[in-house]
């Protein structure tokens, strides 16, 4: 079977993705610190991005807004200050909704966690966005369908293996100021 872009990203964004799935899971979603602390870092990674032109990037840059609106709510709720931003990465879109998409599953994860904590009380405009399941299943097919190879495919991957990159830093950030609470 010949490789796809879809098989692509998947395997050449694993350990980024594992090195995210580690540090974001440091975070105790169970306690109001700790989901400040979620909130921020998720905020300044989501900040930080930025999409180039190109295919997805209305749908990605909705996504990323709806998130921050979203996170930036509940961190104020909460009293949260925001972490600073990175500055901003123009990245391909489609890697950017890629990765913002698959977030949004991960989040599912993460909701069952904050579920059986006491902060489950608190705010939930982040954990009550949609999972947009279908969106995840049309880009996976979109993306089976394109060659694994190539300049474009190139580029999805490099900046799909950034934004992970970013979403690894502010978390690392954050934990060094509080590493206390986490």
């Amino acid at each position: 079977m010949t490789p796809t872009l879809r098989d692509r990203l998947r395997n050449g964004t694993v350990s980024q993705h594992a090195r995210v799935d580690r540090l974001f899971s440091r975070f105790d979603l169970g306690t109001g610190t700790g989901l400040v602390l979620f909130y921020r870092a998720t905020l300044a990674a989501t900040g930080a991005v930025a999409c180039a032109s190109g295919p997805h990037r209305a749908e990605a840059e909705r996504l990323r807004d709806e998130t921050i609106e979203a996170l930036a709510g509940d961190l104020a709720d909460l009293g949260g200050d925001p972490a600073p931003a990175p500055r901003a990465e123009a990245l391909d879109a489609t890697a950017v909704y890629y990765v913002l998409l698959g977030s949004r599953l991960g989040k599912r994860l993460l909701e069952r966690r904050w579920r059986m904590g006491a902060a489950a009380a608190g705010p939930a405009r982040y954990f009550a966005l949609p999972d947009r399941k279908g969106d995840w299943r049309d880009l996976c097919r979109e993306l089976s369908g394109r060659p694994a190879r190539g300049a474009p495919a190139d580029t999805i991957l490099r900046d799909a293996d950034r934004l992970f990159t970013i979403f690894a830093d502010a978390a690392q950030t954050v934990i060094a100021e509080e590493p206390l609470h986490v």
